[in-house]
């Protein structure tokens, strides 16, 4: 038997202003990211663009910043994805680091923009394609690697194969145009699938002779599926796209108006950081009025949970669920103290009604859990 293998994610550190020895504290932050997450040089880059633009630096320096040396970016980057996630400056002594190192990325930055330019003089005007031909040609590039995806299905349709269209939307940063254009050039396919199956075209049932009617009812269900899934990802990312010229948030602004119970002494449970609700896979919360255990899991459509005003927003109506405890305190503590694992069996095991949460959060609220 295959050994079942699990992987662990590391979470960020969340620094804390108020800490008696807030220049420790922040070192400390600062190490764990170097020794411990150790990120791309794609994510230290975006890191240090988001504490520049809350800093309100110019657009001009932040693209010249971009521009500058891997080592600056190392050395900065966590100090920088720090200052944001607290929305906190940094303590004295390391904010002047960080300024001497953005310094020198705008100089360095400057300096490679002259040389780009200068290489740029001698290069032949490129032809300009626009906006909706650059959309269709890659959606021509997203067909075909569907289109691979749709044959080998059916090359192994006699073994049961599987395909996930929602992890391949995600896996490719669809944008909700495409997934629209995506399920319409599927539609013609669709059809005729529909049509063979239900025996209204003589011409199709030979085409497809090949296949047995489980197989063709199998095939069809997963064109149907592609087709649903595609309109539902082009919905849903239009509804939590953030505005063109909005600037990207903190978690700690994202929930700034967020109202939570901090502490229940009648449960012996208190809530974890909300700011670990933002890019968060499953939140559990507690309602002390109401004895109301809710578990949200957030849609595979989006990248985590969020926080709107006092919402939880994100999650998949079909996986979130919640039920009134009737024993609160012998299967609140177990949840709180445990991984998913139990509280998923705590939660089985109660016998009320299951209904889909709302989302909204409020003072009664304990947040026992925010898993990644």
């Amino acid at each position: 038997m295959a050994k079942r293998t699990t992987k662990y994610m590391i979470e960020e550190p969340l620094f804390n202003p108020k800490s008696p020895d807030a220049s420790w504290e922040f070192f400390s932050c600062v190490n764990r990211y170097r020794t411990s997450i150790h990120p791309s040089i794609s994510k230290e880059k975006k890191w240090v663009s988001d504490y520049m633009k809350w800093k309100k630096f110019s657009k001009e320096d932040i693209d010249f910043a971009q521009r500058g040396g891997t080592f600056h970016f190392e050395m900065v980057a966590p100090a920088c994805r720090i200052c944001t996630q607290a929305d906190c400056d940094a303590p004295k002594d390391w904010e002047e680091t960080i300024n001497n190192h953005i310094k020198l990325l705008i100089r360095g930055g400057k300096k490679k923009k002259i040389q780009r330019d200068e290489r740029e003089e001698n290069k032949p005007e490129k032809v300009v394609v626009s906006i909706q031909e650059r959309i269709e040609n890659q959606v021509d590039e997203y067909m075909e690697s569907l289109n691979i995806e749709t044959d080998k299905f059916l090359l192994d349709i006699k073994n049961k194969p599987t395909f996930d269209i929602a992890n391949w939307l995600k896996n490719h940063e669809i944008k909700s145009i495409q997934s629209a254009m995506i399920a319409e050039r599927f539609e013609d396919t669709l059809q005729e699938l529909k049509d063979t199956y239900d025996k209204k075209c003589e011409q199709l049932m030979e085409g497809y002779d090949f296949l047995t009617r489980p197989q063709l009812k199998k095939y069809r269900d997963m064109i149907q599926e592609i087709v649903d899934i595609c309109n539902q990802h082009s919905k849903l990312s239009k509804a939590v796209r953030k505005p063109r010229r909005k600037k990207s948030q903190t978690p700690g602004k994202i929930i700034k108006k967020l109202q939570y119970c901090e502490k229940s002494d009648e449960y012996g449970i208190s809530s974890v950081d909300p700011r670990k609700i933002v890019g968060a896979n499953k939140v559990v919360v507690f309602n002390t009025k109401y004895k109301k255990l809710v578990i949200f899991e957030a849609s595979p459509l989006v990248d985590g949970l969020s926080v709107k005003g006092t919402t939880i927003v994100g999650f998949d109506e079909k996986k979130s669920k919640e039920r009134t405890v009737r024993k609160p305190k012998e299967i609140v503590k177990d949840c709180a103290d445990s991984g998913i694992r139990v509280i998923n069996n705590r939660y089985n095991s109660l016998t009320t009604k299951e209904s889909v949460p709302t989302g909204r959060i409020n003072k009664n609220c304990v947040i026992i859990q925010a898993i990644k």
